[in-house]
């Protein structure tokens, strides 16, 4: 029941009113003498309406309704005039005061009825919008809170990342709160660096989540001195069994080794990475050969790693598709090609040359967006070897593919495995199975299929090439490939020796010269720089390397 407070310095007025009233609705009705009174009971009975006359003693109508107003707060609270007032302007002053309304005496019953339904039905519907906002700012304030608790969460794992700005320059522009791009670091127990940046489907909240899973699996293994391999696997389990459909994660990873004479890298999804030399010429273009993590299945997996002969002062630029995908106000990428033209065309400060270029050219920010230089400088000691994993001061293995194996091309993941179980060599199995892969094929390809490398001069030779060596493997009838493996310390730490001999006519040609550019002819040369040694003998048919780990 609605109540209605009744002000006028006249007692048969008030009670006329407060008959009329009570015979239309079922009202609750109250009376005040004065504009003095009517506040007392204003702050005492909270009514819902004020009908209020103007001219009374002391404290007139119009004083009286600004005070009301005062008190009601954000709250409505309808005054309406009853009065025998003509003259407009005592009426616009009436209303300028804090009246919503007048009724002029006499009034007609009618016309009061349908005034004080009227406001009443208004202050009904700001009562509700009051405590639809009370209910927003509660909700909001909630929202606040969990925001504030995700930010801390996201910001005590990036905050982990142990940023040397002698070796990492970073720049994340997000497009909210929170950023869809990634960025963590973190040394090994042995010295070496590892990196991970990346880019969730998206922006926002719904992509930041999935960082939590990334940096906590990221700090476990890297301080653990995992294979890099066994990191992006890992991700790639959790991930996919933990993002909904359609999302997934462009990553790329990296791993540099203490004296920083090699770079492993896995890349799935993400723009080409720039490698270019202290003097800023370019080395080599590294493009994604997996999968974004979050879209395979275990079994479909290809955790196979990328190893560069890097040397000191080498600089890598990583960057997400932010910016590669900025664009102009015609609507025009900046593009990869962009992008590269700008840092090797720029002078010795080619991290900022890149960044103002992407801010002169972009209209508009429409997605995250970061980069990131790395400088390769042999790094200051690590921790200490991880218990348990120190490596036999000396051992032999061997194993001999024959005729079944090698039609099968499937035995060097198994030889891999077997290699990371012996102790300490786990955390080297990717650069080692990049090794046997490069002498493997070198043995198979080249010596027993005979196939020529410089079918691959183009990209249509390349689907040449494998077609061949397709046909050349069903069609053979002999041969052998041994892989023969020792390890010892001399003094200067863990020596390996690979050794893989075959059956074939033997490999003639040398270390072919290969530029950044070339298709083809690189494996050799990177195996030379990566390794202490590398001897052919036996006519070609043997290929020996000597790898300090």
């Amino acid at each position: 029941m609605e109540t209605i407070l009744v002000v006028d310095d006249l007692a048969t007025n008030r009670k006329m009113l407060c008959q009329i009233l009570t015979s239309l609705r079922e009202y609750r009705v109250i009376e005040a003498s004065s504009g003095g009174e009517a506040l007392e009971l204003f702050e005492r009975e909270r009514p819902d309406l004020v009908l209020m006359d103007i001219d009374m003693p002391g404290m007139n109508g119009c004083e009286s309704a600004g005070r009301i107003k005062q008190l009601s707060g954000t709250l409505y609270t309808p005054v309406i005039f009853v009065t025998a007032l003509s003259a407009e302007t005592n009426l616009a002053s009436s209303l300028a005061a804090g009246g919503d309304d007048f009724i002029g005496k006499p009034f007609e019953v009618g016309v009061l009825d349908a005034r004080v339904r009227a406001h009443l039905r208004i202050r009904e519907l700001s009562r509700s919008l009051a405590e639809q906002n009370q209910e927003l700012q509660m909700h909001n304030q909630r929202l606040l809170q969990e925001q504030e608790l995700v930010e801390h969460f996201f910001s005590s794992s990036l905050l982990q990342s142990d940023l040397d700005s002698e070796l990492i320059r970073l720049h994340m522009s997000p497009m909210s709160v929170f950023n869809g791009d990634l960025f963590l670091v973190e040394r090994g127990p042995r010295g070496g660096l590892y990196l991970v940046t990346g880019d969730f489907t998206g922006h926002g909240l719904s992509a930041a989540m999935g960082t939590l899973p990334v940096a906590l699996i990221f700090f476990r293994l890297a301080r653990q001195g995992g294979d890099l391999g066994d990191m992006a696997r890992e991700l790639n389990v959790q991930l996919h069994r933990l993002l909904p459909p359609g999302m997934f994660f462009a990553a790329t990873l990296l791993e540099l080794s203490p004296r920083a004479d090699r770079l492993s890298v896995w890349q799935g999804g993400m723009p080409e990475t720039l490698w270019l030399d202290a003097g800023g010429k370019l080395k080599g273009a590294v493009a994604s050969r997996h999968m974004p993590l979050g879209i395979l299945e275990d079994d479909e997996f290809d955790d196979s790693v990328e190893v560069l002969p890097v040397r000191d002062g080498d600089r890598l630029y990583l960057y997400s598709d932010g910016l590669t995908e900025a664009t102009d106000a015609t609507g025009r990428m900046f593009g990869h090609a962009r992008a590269r033209e700008v840092l090797l065309g720029a002078g010795e400060d080619r991290f900022y040359a890149l960044l103002e270029e992407v801010e002169r050219f972009t209209s508009r920010q429409k997605d995250d967006l970061t980069l990131v230089e790395l400088t390769c400088r042999p790094l200051p000691p690590g921790g200490e070897p991880v218990a348990g994993e120190a490596m036999p001061r000396r051992w032999e293995f061997g194993v001999t593919l024959g005729i079944h194996e090698i039609r099968a091309d499937d035995a060097l993941p198994a030889i891999s495995r077997a290699i990371a179980g012996i102790p300490g060599l786990g955390r080297h199995r990717g650069l080692i199975a990049m090794i046997m892969s490069e002498m493997y094929a070198n043995a198979l390809d080249h010596s027993i299929l005979g196939l020529d490398s410089r079918m691959k001069s183009s990209e249509a030779g390349f689907a040449d090439y494998y077609e061949e060596r397709r046909h050349r493997l069903q069609e053979l009838e002999t041969g052998s490939v041994r892989f023969q493996f020792r390890c010892h310390d001399d003094g200067e730490g863990p020596l390996l020796t690979i050794r893989v001999s075959d059956s074939g006519q033997g490999f003639r040609d040398g270390l072919a010269p290969a530029g950044a550019e070339a298709l083809h002819g690189r494996g050799l040369q990177i195996l030379s720089e990566l390794c202490e040694e590398l001897v052919f003998s036996d006519n070609g048919c043997i290929l020996e390397v000597r790898l300090r780990l």
